[in-house]
């Protein structure tokens, strides 16, 4: 074993818990552009939503950092029937010796059915993927890893997204794949092409549902919502690649919305750790809330309390937003938007 055990603890435990390869997001309720692309311009006017996350605060250890996430989405409709929706979606995130940076221009059509209105949306974007082995401790010296020889990797690929998304008054429903194609960030393509090891950002779904239930009328609402993360299970035809099985993250998230003003939020993090879902995780348990300002400005945080056993070594996972909707003025809205 030639990486120093903090990096190990990194790369294996930020991939069981986040089920995925991004990072999770308590706030997603407000992030929703940046895992569907159908969900641009569902908002009816310009809105905007900038997050930052810390993970693990509180890790202490000399040779290595927590991870951390920053997400922009700015999205909008165009034209006077505002049937298509254009979004830009930019996240940034480092986890251990790895960066990664992806932009993301979305677009989105939506027809108005008896059920409600149904969007579908495409995107396509640049991923920036770094790793600094520099930033590692090796046992052996990295002369003796091949994998790791190059001392440092950058490579930058295009990838591209699809997803629907049905909405009414009173619920949602989506499926997304935000990441259609696997890319490879093998550090040699020698040494990787003569083994069974292989290095890839990995294919993305992603299912989301949710629903509001009035309590006093408009002065109370409830919303129960759900959303499920998963890792494509198929590789890229190679028959020496092996199948990905990696676990299966859920979000379940229930909120009060009081006087159309603050949001105040619960949610369950656990993941399935079988391919059919027959072991589950405790993953975290977390809180969160929104306050709507005036003149459309939004600030909101997260908070998460791990319950794996990482919570013997960081106090929680912090999020903090903020949000602006462009030409918005609330005492004009007739039917206020939950989603």
């Amino acid at each position: 074993m030639r990486l120093a055990i903090t990096t190990l603890l990194f790369f294996y435990c930020y991939n069981i818990t986040q089920a995925q390869q991004a990072p999770n997001i308590t706030t997603y309720l407000f992030n929703q552009l940046s895992f569907n692309p159908a969900y641009a311009g569902s908002k009816g006017y310009l809105t905007s939503n900038l997050l930052h996350r810390s993970q693990w605060i509180g890790w202490n250890d000399a040779n290595s950092k927590p991870p951390t996430n920053q997400l922009l989405t700015l999205h909008s409709p165009i034209g006077n029937s505002k049937r298509v929706g254009l979004g830009l979606n930019l996240q940034n995130y480092r986890v251990g010796a790895t960066n990664t940076t992806a932009i993301n221009l979305a677009y989105a059509y939506r027809i108005t059915l008896p059920i409600g209105v149904l969007s579908a949306g495409l995107q396509s974007g640049i991923v920036a993927w770094n790793g600094n082995w520099n930033k590692l401790t090796f046992q052996d010296g990295i002369q003796n890893d091949p994998a790791f020889s190059e001392g440092s990797l950058n490579k930058t690929f295009t990838n591209f997204g699809a997803g629907i998304y049905l909405e009414s008054k009173k619920y949602y429903v989506g499926l997304s794949y935000p990441r259609l194609l696997h890319l490879d960030i093998s550090s040699s393509e020698d040494y990787i092409a003569n083994s069974n090891v292989y290095a890839q950002l990995y294919r993305q779904m992603y299912f989301m549902a949710g629903g509001v239930i009035p309590i006093f009328s408009e002065q109370m609402i409830f919303k129960p919502s759900l959303l499920l993360r998963k890792v494509g299970t198929l590789g890229k035809g190679n028959p020496q690649q092996p199948i990905v099985a990696t676990p299966t993250s859920i979000d379940l998230d229930v909120s009060l919305f009081f006087l159309q003003t603050f949001w105040l939020g619960t949610s369950y993090r656990t993941t399935l750790e079988s391919v059919f879902g027959n072991t589950t995780s405790h993953d975290s348990m977390n809180i969160w809330a929104a306050f709507y300002l005036n003149k459309g400005v939004r600030i909101g945080m997260g908070y998460d309390f791990s319950l794996t056993a990482l919570k013997n070594f960081n106090s929680g996972s912090l999020e903090i937003m903020v949000g602006y909707d462009f030409n918005y003025n609330i005492s004009n809205v007739q039917s206020p938007r939950y989603f």
